[in-house]
């Protein structure tokens, strides 16, 4: 009954989504340029950021750090979780 979320969909980040779906987690994903249906394919939900950090139980990120995907996650996005 946990939710699972996903930063980046990449072909890492959809073998952990794939992963907790098959411990019985829900999820969710979120990237920049997510494609809804390409989420939808590989059995996560496609949420926006702020949805995914305050949803989920546990928060993966799978981006290469890179000029553009540097703070893409941060202490506002970490504010969004539950404790």
């Amino acid at each position: 009954g946990r939710v699972l979320g996903v930063v980046g969909l990449g072909r890492l980040g959809a073998r952990v989504a794939a992963i907790g779906r098959a411990f019985g987690m829900r999820a969710l994903a979120w990237s920049e340029n997510l494609d809804a249906e390409h989420a939808r394919s590989l059995g996560t939900e496609p949420v926006g950021k702020q949805e995914l950090f305050a949803t989920a139980d546990v928060v993966t990120v799978h981006y290469k750090l890179s000029p553009r995907s540097a703070g893409l996650v941060g202490a506002a996005e970490l504010s969004w979780m539950r404790p």
